[in-house]
C-alpha cells in the first residue's frame, strides 16, 4: 500500500553500538543474504545454510572492513556479532589504476559466482573505499599494514576485491571465518557509488545498482534543489572468463592486479575478473524508443569537426571507435549550443 500503514518496528534499534572492545571509524549500511560459500569454509554442510550480516565500517587506524554477523532466519531482530571479515591494512594498495581500498567501508556487498561451464567459483566483495593516508603512517600501530597513497583517487571510490575464505583463529581462541584478498580493482569509473546488489531468483542474476553523484554541482545548488543525485541503471554481475588470452597491449599481465590468471600453455592462459554488464531488464526500457542510424564513418581527427544532432536528452549511443596510436584523448562532449539550450530549460 505504498507505506501508507508502515510503523517503525518498536524495539528499533536491533543495535544500538558497534561491537564491544572495538574503536571503529564507521559502522552502517546492513547486507543481510546466504553465502553458502562461507558455511563451506567453516564446515556448516547441514544444508539448510546459514544467513549472514555484514555491517560496513573499519577498525580504527587498523584496517577497513565489514563486520560479520549470523542473523536468526526465524527472527531476523537477532544479530550474533563473529568476526570483522577482511583485515587488509589501511589504504591497501590494489594497483596505479585503482588506488586503494582506504581506511573506511561503505555498503559492502557479498557475493559468490560460478562458471557454468567449467564450474569455477570465486568469492567477491564489493565496497565504496572512503578516506586515504597521504602521509607518512602513525609508528603506534606499525604492527598493522598501513600504505601511503601513492596513486591520486577521488576522496570516495567504488571497488571490489576477489578473495578466499578461510578458518582462523582469533584473539579469543574461536574459530572464525577471514576473507584474504587475491585480486581487486575499480567497479566504476565514473562518479557511481553506494552500490548495493539483490540476487534476482527470476533471471538468476546478482543486479546491482547504486548512486549517480552530482560532482560537478557546488553544494550551494545541490541544498537549494532538495535533492541529489539518482539511482543508476542495473547492471548485472557475474564471473567473467576469457580464454586464448596471449598478453596485454601494454602491461604485462602479472602486474594487473584486476585479474586472475591460469597458463593454459606456453604462449595463452585463461583471465578471470568480475564481469559488469548492462542489466536483460533495459529491454523493457527500449519498447518505446525510436532506433536512428547515423551516417558512417566519421572522421573525428579534430576536435569539433563532427556532432551528433540528437534532440533529446535521453539517448543510447552504439558505436566502434578506432583510435591511434598517437591518440592521447577520446570522449563524448555536449555542444555549447545545446549546453545553452539545456540551462535555459533549467533556469
Amino acid at each position: 500500500d505504498g507505506g501508507a500503514t508502515w510503523r517503525k518496528w518498536k524495539s528499533n534499534p536491533i543495535h544500538p553500538e558497534p561491537p564491544v572492545g572495538l574503536t571503529v571509524s564507521g559502522w552502517r549500511d546492513p547486507y543481510v543474504a546466504p553465502w553458502p560459500s562461507l558455511d563451506r569454509a567453516m564446515g556448516r554442510v547441514d544444508g539448510e545454510g546459514t544467513l549472514y550480516g555484514i555491517i560496513s565500517g573499519g577498525i580504527k587506524a587498523r584496517t577497513p572492513t565489514a563486520f560479520l554477523y549470523a542473523v536468526n532466519k526465524t527472527d531476523l531482530a537477532q544479530w550474533i556479532y563473529i568476526c570483522p571479515l577482511v583485515d587488509l591494512g589501511l589504504n591497501h594498495i590494489i594497483s596505479r589504476w585503482s588506488g586503494d581500498m582506504g581506511i573506511n567501508w561503505e555498503c559492502a556487498n557479498f557475493m559468490t559466482f560460478t562458471d557454468t561451464e567449467d564450474k569455477t567459483s570465486r568469492d567477491f566483495i564489493v565496497v565504496g573505499g572512503e578516506g586515504s593516508i597521504t602521509s607518512k603512517p602513525d609508528s603506534t600501530f606499525a604492527e598493522y599494514p598501513q600504505q601511503v597513497t601513492n596513486f591520486p583517487r577521488e576522496a570516495r571510490s567504488l571497488q571490489w576485491m576477489c578473495g578466499i575464505l578461510r578458518q582462523v583463529r582469533n584473539d579469543d581462541g574461536n574459530i572464525v571465518p577471514k576473507m584474504d584478498y587475491v585480486t581487486g580493482g575499480r567497479f566504476d569509473h565514473g562518479c557511481l557509488y553506494g552500490v548495493n546488489t539483490f540476487f534476482d531468483p527470476v533471471t538468476s542474476k546478482q543486479i546491482a545498482w547504486g548512486w549517480v553523484t552530482e560532482e560537478d554541482l557546488p553544494q550551494n545548488l545541490t541544498d537549494r534543489q532538495n535533492w541529489s543525485g539518482l539511482l543508476s541503471l542495473p547492471r548485472e554481475l557475474s564471473l567473467q572468463r576469457l580464454r586464448h588470452v596471449k598478453g596485454a597491449l601494454v602491461s604485462n599481465l602479472n602486474n594487473i592486479t584486476s585479474i586472475e590468471i591460469e597458463p593454459t600453455s606456453e604462449s595463452t592462459c585463461i583471465v578471470r575478473t568480475l564481469g559488469i554488464s548492462p542489466a536483460k531488464h533495459l529491454e523493457g526500457l527500449r519498447q518505446s524508443t525510436q532506433e536512428v542510424a547515423l551516417p558512417g564513418p566519421v572522421n573525428l581527427a579534430s576536435p569539433g569537426q563532427s556532432s551528433l544532432d540528437i534532440h533529446s536528452c535521453r539517448f543510447e549511443l552504439s558505436t566502434t571507435l578506432s583510435v591511434s596510436d598517437t591518440c592521447s584523448r577520446i570522449g563524448l562532449s555536449r555542444s555549447e549550443e545545446h549546453t545553452s539550450e539545456l540551462q535555459s530549460h533549467h533556469d
